[in-house]
């Protein structure tokens, strides 16, 4: 073991820390080996030594991730002893995936909403169109008492008031050949 802030660091102290620390490890690494760890399996495993100290580094252990961070041990008496916390990142991960998830399907939602409204919308103008069409062919055809219900001020609706209006026209100019006709 070794000294840890006037406390003998060994395997027992790291069991019991580990019953507290969840998803957090701690590491004692000396040249490059593990050679204490709250994972008891990672005992005696091969470890990467970052240059800078108290930096958050991404670490792979028995093909675990985790990000470690660098505790420094005062009064150490080997300057090649160094101690690691180690935090899970299977949390980070799973939170990762989830929030992608809620992007894709809020993603796909507001498409769906988007698509919906842009379909009903188009459905909306083209029956108003349609009916307009049918009024003019019914116009053509010599009915000259068509006209369409006018609702709303956007262009359909001007355009259906232009109508009206110029099936009005059509209508007193054909009232007044009539009349002339029958004089």
């Amino acid at each position: 073991g070794g000294i840890l802030f006037g406390t003998t660091l060994d395997n027992a102290l790291l069991s019991e820390l580990q019953s507290d620390s969840g998803q957090q490890q701690l590491v004692l690494v000396r040249d490059s080996t593990v050679i204490l760890s709250t994972q008891s399996n990672l005992k005696n495993e091969l470890w990467q030594h970052f240059s800078e100290q108290n930096s958050v580094i991404p670490a792979s252990i028995q093909g675990r991730e985790y990000l470690a961070t660098e505790v420094e041990i005062s009064n150490a008496t080997e300057s090649d002893l160094r101690l690691f916390v180690l935090h899970s990142t299977s949390e980070i991960t799973a939170a990762k995936q989830q929030f992608w998830l809620l992007i894709g399907c809020f993603g796909a939602l507001g498409a769906g909403l988007t698509g919906g409204i842009g379909i009903w919308v188009t459905r909306l103008m083209t029956r108003r169109v349609g009916l307009l069409t049918q009024a003019t062919e019914k116009l053509a055809k010599g009915d000259f008492t068509t006209s369409i219900h006018v609702d709303g001020q956007d262009e359909v609706s001007h355009l259906a008031d232009g109508f009206n209006y110029m099936a009005n026209q059509v209508r007193e100019r054909e009232q007044k050949i009539r009349a002339q006709v029958s004089q």
